[in-house]
């Protein structure tokens, strides 16, 4: 795996890696390639922490929890979405959900466009 990502990584291309699970134990790996050319998608690690490890070497997409988007409440959402963006910034990262959307009922609507409207206008 490592030589496939070194050989898309070397004629100019970025590796998309999704790290379903926890991975932390393994992000000292990821740090061995170039600066952008990684990015990695988080699931069930600390994504705040992710990026403390990480930091701007490695760009990060996830943030958001399925379960929150789907059983929190709008403010739950806005907290955790505020949460991630006062200590991780917004450079570096792509936050989306934390995993994909399979089925209507996997978010409720209402909570996503909240995060939506919120990351459009926070620290603007």
């Amino acid at each position: 795996a490592k030589r496939c990502m070194e050989s898309i990584i070397a004629t100019g291309g970025k590796v998309i890696i999704a790290l379903e699970g926890t991975w932390s134990h393994f992000y000292d790996h990821l740090l061995e390639f170039p600066k952008g050319s990684v990015v990695a998608c988080i699931e069930g690690d600390d994504f705040i922490q992710a990026k403390k490890d990480l930091g701007d070497k490695v760009t990060l997409c996830g943030g958001m929890p399925v379960q929150l988007l789907r059983e929190g409440t709008k403010q739950q959402n806005i907290d955790h979405v505020r949460n991630i963006i006062d200590n991780c910034g917004m450079e570096g990262i792509l936050l989306t959900q934390s995993q994909a959307l399979l089925s209507p009922g996997d978010v409720n609507p209402e909570n996503l466009k909240a995060v939506v409207d919120f990351v459009k206008t926070y620290k603007v």
